[in-house]
Formats: C-alpha cells, structure tokens, sequence
C-alpha cells in the first residue's frame, strides 16, 4: 500500500482572535461593528481551509508584563496568562496549531517560518486583527520571506473602518492580494 501524502502549499494564518479585541468587555477591542463579519467570515475560511487540508495556525499575542510602556499604549491588553489573551472559542481549531509572540510580526516567533518552511507552504492568507498592525507588519515579514500573501478582507478588523480600509489600500500597494472568500 502506498502511502499518499498531500503536499501542501497554502497556510492559513490566524492572527489575534483573542478577548481583548473582539469582546466588547475587551481592553483594546476592534470596531465594534466588525466583529461579527471577522467572526463569521473567519469560521468559513476555516472550514474551506480544512477541507483543503491546508495548514491552520493561531497567532496569538502574550505581552510579558515587563513590556511596561508598550503595555500603556496597548491597555495591558493581551498579557500573558490573563483572560484578555484568551483564544476566542468561535474561531479556535483543536488541530489547529497554536504559537505565541509579543510582538506585532507573527514571524518574530522563529517557529512560525520553520513551520511553514516544512509543510511546504508558498502562500499565507491572513486574518484577524488589528489590520494596520499585526496583520501589515506580519504581510510585510511573509513578503520579506518569499512568500505570497493574501489578506481576506472581510476576516481582518481594524479600530474604525476608515483605518482597515487605510491599511488594506496600502497593502495591495506592496503586493498583497486582497481575496473577499478562501479558496
């Protein structure tokens, strides 16, 4: 019997999806009027991408506590271990892979590359929050790296609309390809 294995291309990346920016309790939460399209649009990207056995990874922040004055700027939000660094249960993917970081750029933690690296992945699609940070810092790093980028739209959230649409128009400019549904 011969063993087939799907060799992957595409990776899903989850980024952020976590208390303090999507519950209206939440220290540092996105555009209120956002969430439920990101939510909703990010839980059928899900089940396209396991359908497709691509790759799924959840990114999520964890600022250590000694990040004193990034923290004031960022409400303490997302701190390690707390309730606001919780992974918003919609949208979290048991066999799924999760990573950390503290910092904006998914790829400032080395094992999301050597991640990529080994399930043969040449193209990252984004999701998440918050659009003008993470999601273009992140964009700009996979770019750096060689990889394609794509940015599904209506799973990434930002402050108010006018700063997603900002950072979304800048992105397509460094040749990021915005999608509106995973394929």
């Amino acid at each position: 019997m011969e063993n087939q294995i799907k060799i992957r291309y595409q990776a899903l990346l989850l980024l952020d999806f976590q208390y303090d920016f999507l519950d209206e309790n939440g220290r540092l939460q996105i555009a209120s009027d956002q969430v439920k399209e990101l939510v909703s649009s990010t839980i059928v990207a899900i089940r396209h991408a396991k359908e497709k056995n691509d790759l799924i990874i959840m990114i999520g922040n964890e600022f250590r506590k000694s990040q004193f004055i990034s923290n004031i700027f960022r409400k303490n939000s997302a701190l390690q271990r707390s309730l606001g660094a919780s992974w918003d249960k919609q949208v979290f993917i048991p066999e799924g892979i999760y990573l950390s970081k503290s910092k904006k750029d998914a790829f400032s933690n080395r094992n999301l590359s050597m991640l990529l690296q080994q399930h043969n992945i040449i193209k990252v699609v984004l999701t998440g929050v918050f659009a003008k940070d993470c999601i273009n810092t992140t964009a700009r790093a996979a770019i750096k790296k060689g990889f394609s980028v794509e940015v599904l739209t209506p799973a990434v959230g930002c402050k108010s609309n006018t700063s997603k649409e900002d950072a979304l128009s800048r992105l397509s400019k460094i040749g990021v390809t915005l999608i509106n549904e995973y394929i």
